[in-house]
């Protein structure tokens, strides 16, 4: 009998939140970027979506998905119900797919599968894990969202939908728009993963890439060229996301100054941490903490 091995795959996907909201017409959430991925499902109404200078019409049905990084704003030009989560991902190619990505809107109609329409799909989604919908308020946690989560197994069955979900839009971007995912050698792989750990546990102090590139024996430009290749964003980038991430954990559960945490992560001044952090949550370091605390008392 022919024995099949798979070779190891890595997967870390991090879901920072999932809900169904409900907005007025007029309703608008201002220019904000962030180091993690956004989705977002308009179930119905009409909400329009920038994305950098470009605009899309989300109606009952489409969707669209939102790279790392991009600037964007929503406006509902009526009112509107819509699905939305936040993801990150570190997978070999997905970053590098997504971030080729030339029409990232997702049409009413599409079909991901030989069953489904994606917007059947997303419902399903909905219907299935009891996802809520609320009205869009500053006020609500996560919890509001989302009955029955209780279980370990519950949440690991939510994970592995969602990464489904994923999955489904990298094929279907690598089909629609004939992109080719990354593909890496064994020792690209290689070099790629050990250099992501260097920074990983590095992060807390001055990184330059003379060093990461002495400690990998690799030149710079070839260490950024196969980082970027795998992950979709520069040796440099990635240790902003870290830190900007770090940040708001430190944030929400720390009393530490804005002062002491720019310091510990490293930014030049607490105004560069503050402005690097507003560019990626568009909100400053102090308002986020506040409203995270605000939120969960």
């Amino acid at each position: 009998m022919e024995t099949y091995k798979l070779s190891s795959l890595y997967s870390a996907l991090k879901v920072m939140d999932i809900q169904l909201d409900l907005v007025e017409e007029g309703w608008s959430f201002d220019w904000h970027e962030h180091p993690y991925f956004e989705f977002i499902y308009c179930k119905s109404g009409h909400l329009q979506q920038w994305i950098d200078d470009e605009s899309y019409d989300l109606t009952g049905g489409s969707s669209i998905l939102v790279c790392a990084y991009k600037k964007h704003k929503t406006i509902a030009l009526e009112p509107s119900e819509y699905l939305v989560f936040h993801f990150d991902i570190d997978i070999f190619g997905i970053y590098s797919l997504f971030n080729q990505v030339k029409n990232p809107l997702i049409e009413k109609d599409q079909t991901m599968d030989n069953h489904l329409s994606f917007s059947n799909w997303l419902d399903k989604l909905i219907i299935d894990f009891h996802i809520k919908s609320q009205r869009k308020s500053n006020q609500l946690s996560q919890d509001a969202y989302i009955e029955g989560m209780n279980s370990g197994i519950q949440i690991l069955h939510l994970h592995a939908r969602i990464l489904e979900c994923i999955s489904l839009l990298a094929f279907y971007f690598e089909k629609s728009e004939g992109i080719q995912v990354a593909k890496l050698t064994p020792s690209e792989i290689d070099l790629a993963t050990k250099a992501l750990k260097y920074l990983d546990e590095h992060f807390l102090r001055p990184v330059r890439m003379e060093e990461l590139a002495q400690h990998m024996n690799f030149h710079r430009s070839y260490i950024s060229t196969i980082f970027k290749k795998a992950y979709g964003l520069s040796p440099t980038e990635y240790l902003t996301k870290v830190r900007v991430r770090e940040a708001s954990k430190m944030l929400t559960e720390s009393e530490e100054s804005i002062e002491e945490i720019s310091i510990k992560l490293n930014f030049n001044s607490a105004a560069h941490f503050s402005n690097t952090f507003k560019s990626v949550y568009g909100v400053s370091p102090s308002a986020y903490r506040k409203k995270h605390r605000y939120v969960n008392e």
